[in-house]
């Protein structure tokens, strides 16, 4: 029996879930894992290491959803890829099109995307037909946790938080403000850019959990009314769906910048992974 596999990626983490064709849909009936994120734009061979170990069949339905996969080119190197190790035909699409089937299937909508980068666009019921944002951590993640961790190391070494917020940066860090840029890029030199890229998207976990302090409450409205600005201003629409850990984490704060331009959140997901899998399998059943 052959299997239907979706992958969920971003620049962190690919999440993989995975259930046997036929058998009845429940929460108990599929399985996941967990594997290194994926970029087109990186070195990926710890990715395509971990990959390569995967059970995959040459019958299975492989969808992979992931950051990077709206160029047709990075579709193709990756299709080739699970051709050539597994003999089996892989669709391949955007994350923001896996974002816009997990939250809205069928209909048509504004969908964004708030995780470690941040992408916003219109889906038709069918394709993404407009987008703006996503354009990586050299141009433009706005929205996304890798460019607010960036804000709130600013904020760290520029003396703007508490002693107490200042101290558990410095802890997570594991550096002082004298030491942490010569660190930082020496670090990213020498050990890539994915871990100390993902070591600042993590940062946020200190923002989220002292939300209530003025600064980073000030800090927070202005990221996210600056993603609005930037990105969902052009939409004609007065409400959209997100998803990632930045929408799930901090969905009063986004609520709250999104209200007062006349927006609402109609629904969050944190990992689509399963709704995405749910979304397929009622396509391959019907």
């Amino acid at each position: 029996m052959s299997n239907l596999i979706v992958f969920d990626s971003g620049s962190t983490k690919t999440t993989v879930v995975k259930i046997e064709q036929g058998v009845k849909w429940n929460e108990d009936s599929f399985s996941s894992q967990t594997l290194t994120g994926y970029n087109p734009n990186r070195d990926n061979s710890s990715f395509f290491n971990e990959l390569s170990r995967l059970e995959i069949k040459k019958n299975d339905l492989v969808y992979f959803y992931g950051s990077g996969m709206a160029s047709r080119s990075n579709q193709e190197h990756l299709r080739i890829f699970f051709a050539n190790n597994f003999s089996c035909y892989a669709e391949i699409n955007s994350d923001l099109l896996g974002a816009a089937r997990a939250c809205l299937g069928l209909k048509e909508g504004v969908v964004g995307i708030l995780g470690t980068g941040g992408v916003v666009g219109f889906y038709n019921g069918t394709e993404i037909v407009n987008y703006k944002g996503g354009y990586g951590y050299l141009i433009d993640d706005i929205g996304g946790g890798y460019e607010l961790g960036k804000i709130a190391v600013s904020y760290w070494l520029n003396g703007r938080f508490n002693h107490e917020v200042e101290t558990q940066i410095a802890d997570f860090l594991g550096t002082t403000k004298n030491s942490f840029i010569q660190n930082y890029y020496r670090a990213i030199k020498n050990e890539g850019l994915e871990k100390n890229l993902k070591q600042l998207s993590e940062l946020t976990k200190i923002l989220c959990k002292h939300r209530g302090d003025v600064i980073i409450k000030e800090l927070l409205t202005q990221y996210f009314e600056l993603f609005y600005e930037r990105h969902l201003k052009g939409f004609k629409v007065d409400k959209l769906s997100l998803v990632g850990s930045i929408a799930a984490n901090f969905n009063e704060e986004i609520s709250h910048a999104f209200k007062k331009n006349g927006m609402k959140i109609e629904r969050i997901i944190q990992y689509p992974g399963k709704d995405l899998l749910r979304y397929h399998f009622k396509q391959n059943s019907d």
